[in-house]
C-alpha cells in the first residue's frame, strides 16, 4: 500500500542566539565538570591557603616553584578546552551543548552551500579560548560583532568562514 506522503521539507537557517549562548554554558558546565573540577582539587593539594587571594598571594611570596606549578596547569588546561571546541567542532561539527540543542557548526561556501568545518576552521573559530593578548579582546567583539553582522556571526566565525546552523524540518 503506497501512502503517497510529502516528503519532508528541510530548511537550513541560523542558529538562534539563545541557542547558540546555552550551547556554550552547556559546553562550560561540561568542561567544568570534567577539566575544572579536577584543577580546583589539584590546586588545594598544590596550595592548601587557596581559598581567598591573599592566601594564594603569599603562597606564591614563600615558594617560586607554586606560580611555575599553577602556570603549566593553566597552560594545560587552556589546552584541553581548546582541544575540546576545536576536536569536536572539527571531527562532528558540534560540541556536545550543540548537540544537546540541536544545532551544527558549518563552513560557508558562499551563501547558500556549506560543508564541513576544516581544522585550521575551527582552530581560529575557538581561538577565544586561550586567555592570553590579543584573543581576550575577542571575549568583547565577538558578541559585539553578531549584532552588526547580517549573518549574525561572530567576528572569529566570519575570520573562519564558519556559520552555526539548524536545521529544521517539516
Amino acid at each position: 500500500m503506497d501512502l503517497n506522503l510529502p516528503k519532508k521539507r528541510i530548511f537550513v537557517g541560523n542558529a538562534s542566539l539563545w541557542k547558540r549562548a546555552a550551547a556554550f554554558v552547556l559546553d562550560l558546565f561540561i568542561l567544568d565538570f570534567f577539566v575544572f573540577g579536577f584543577y580546583d582539587s589539584l590546586l588545594k593539594k598544590i596550595v592548601p591557603n587557596s581559598d581567598d587571594f591573599i592566601s594564594l598571594y603569599r603562597s606564591f611570596q614563600v615558594d617560586d616553584n607554586i606560580a611555575f606549578v599553577l602556570t603549566l596547569l593553566m597552560l594545560i588546561i587552556t589546552l584541553l578546552a581548546l582541544a575540546y571546541f576545536v576536536l569536536l567542532d572539527y571531527l562532528i561539527g558540534q560540541t556536545f551543548g550543540k548537540m544537546l540543542l540541536g544545532i551544527r557548526t558549518v563552513s560557508v561556501r558562499d551563501s547558500s552551500k556549506f560543508g564541513q568545518v576544516g581544522f585550521f576552521q575551527s582552530l581560529l573559530r575557538n581561538m577565544f579560548i586561550i586567555p592570553a593578548v590579543p584573543f581576550i579582546f575577542l571575549w568583547v567583539i565577538d558578541p559585539l560583532y553578531i549584532f552588526f553582522n547580517h549573518d549574525k556571526q561572530r567576528f572569529s566565525e566570519w575570520l573562519s568562514r564558519t556559520k552555526s546552523i539548524e536545521v529544521y524540518e517539516f
